[in-house]
């Protein structure tokens, strides 16, 4: 099962991919710093260059939200 076929199965609400191998949890995210995510468990996860820009805007449009 490809990273992308899994994806396409997931809340794009909850889940977002920011690397070619990583899928996240956007509830479970503590901290960002420029290039990586910081999670709930403490696991830090790269934010690829491809995946950032895409990320920053889905973080700070929900953040305004909250």
């Amino acid at each position: 099962l490809s990273v992308k076929l899994f994806e396409q199965g997931l809340c794009a609400e909850c889940f977002m991919r920011i690397h070619k191998s990583y899928i996240i949890n956007i509830n479970h995210v503590k901290e960002i710093n420029y290039n990586r995510a910081i999670m709930s468990n403490g696991k830090k996860i790269p934010i690829g260059e491809i995946f950032r820009k895409q990320f920053y805007d889905f973080i700070n449009k929900n953040i305004i939200k909250r």
